[in-house]
């Protein structure tokens, strides 16, 4: 385990640096890069500060790293306006591109992260203020270098998480500017059938300088909400507010999620995202945007897609990859035979009921439950679990000799 820790570790580092390195200059965000980074979190929009839950949190709402179990990596491009080809930084390209890294591991006092955003073009024209081109191939870049910690706390059955960003920004081009600016988030969840409701303060509600007469970015307030009135349903809504301007944005979105074909998961994704005006009590719509995706995942990889529609410029196509440190199937069934060895029969439960949501063939997850249950002394449930593997793993019923369990807790008072 520590090994593999280690490695997940080196090659995340390894990664950034190779961003930062082989960048034209210093890292850092400027004013027009984008922070809907994730193929999946982009199809939600806004909404997603409320779900947050994968190692994109690190942009959209930090207080969601503290649900990840586990060391999580990612990276994502995206070729906007399709105009110089996919992964084209030559010098006579005309592609926006962005790219971003980033990687999440828990510990006991906390989640923390670091992640790397590049947006650029290796050709952009310099006007002055008449519109006259004083320059035909600049090369720009926006970079944002960011450290980020989540915390979860406990409060009367209440979960509330914090979290916070610390980003370093710079633009380089025809002048080159930097700056320093922080981020919070919050995630709160209750018990019951209440929504989950995440706030994200990009700036701390103050807009960050780059430089000393550069540019500046506005700070942004997104509040989400999501629902699960089904487990494998997720419905969400967001609002985001940018200080200075007079638009609101808001976006709704659902996740369907398919687990019958494990070890292969799959999720559907929609959303919808509109951009208008608040005059008078009267919201007034100026553009709508649709995309849709979904998601591919097998042992400890996953693949998200998103198909983005733009009000003004061409459709495009987004994807993400991500890496776990054990698939999610294997982390839960070690955490459940971990709480069994250790006679915490309530934990072994709750755990091996995930690895069967997760993969609802796992044999060898009913085969603990039955154990657990037969030591808590619910014999029908024990029994219950011990037919299920024989209808679905005739093999490893015979392997495991698992009719003569049977019997014997048949015999029992």
């Amino acid at each position: 385990m520590k090994k593999q820790n280690t490695i997940l570790y080196l090659l995340s580092f390894l990664g950034i640096t190779l961003c930062i390195t082989t960048s034209a200059s210093a890292a850092g965000r400027g004013a027009f890069a984008g922070d809907s980074v994730g193929a999946r979190a982009s199809i939600l929009g806004e909404a997603f500060v409320a779900v947050a839950d994968d190692a994109n949190a690190l942009r959209w709402n930090p207080a969601g790293l503290s649900q990840l179990l586990q060391p999580e990596m990612t990276s994502s491009h995206i070729n906007f306006f399709n105009m110089g080809g996919y992964f084209n930084y030559t010098e006579n390209s005309s592609a926006i591109n962005e790219d971003f890294i980033g990687i999440a591991w828990p510990n006991h006092l906390a989640t923390v992260g670091l992640s790397f955003l590049n947006l650029g073009t290796p050709a952009m024209l310099h006007a002055d203020e008449r519109g006259a081109v004083m320059n035909a191939k600049i090369s720009y870049a926006e970079r944002s270098l960011t450290f980020s910690v989540g915390k979860q706390f406990n409060i009367k059955g209440i979960t509330l998480a914090a979290g916070g960003n610390l980003n370093r920004f710079s633009i380089s081009g025809n002048s080159d500017n930097s700056g320093f600016g922080m981020d919070g988030g919050l995630l709160l969840e209750t018990p019951g059938i209440w929504p989950e409701v995440g706030l994200m303060l990009r700036g701390l509600l103050l807009e960050t300088t780059l430089g000393k007469n550069g540019p500046t970015i506005p700070a942004k307030t997104d509040i989400a909400m999501a629902f699960s009135p089904l487990r494998f349903l997720k419905l969400v809504g967001g609002l985001s507010k940018t200080s200075g301007a007079s638009n609101l944005q808001y976006s709704t979105g659902l996740q369907l999620d398919f687990h019958w074909l494990a070890p292969l998961s799959l999720s559907f994704l929609a959303g919808y995202k509109v951009l208008g005006k608040l005059e008078n009590g009267t919201f007034e719509s100026q553009a709508e945007s649709k995309s849709v995706g979904g998601s591919i995942r097998i042992s400890r990889y996953k693949v998200d897609y998103a198909y983005e529609q733009h009000p003004i410029i061409e459709d495009t196509h987004r994807v993400t990859f991500g890496f776990f440190q054990l698939s999610p199937v294997r982390f839960h069934l070690n955490k459940g035979r971990a709480a069994f060895e250790q006679l915490d029969d309530t934990g072994a439960i709750n755990e091996l009921e995930e690895v069967v949501y997760l993969s609802p063939r796992k044999a060898e997850a009913y085969h603990l439950m039955a154990l657990t249950y037969e030591r808590m002394r619910q014999k029908d449930e024990a029994l219950r679990l011990l037919r299920k593997i024989q209808s679905l793993n005739r093999d490893y019923f015979q392997k495991h000799q698992l009719g003569r369990l049977m019997a014997d807790i048949q015999e029992q008072d």
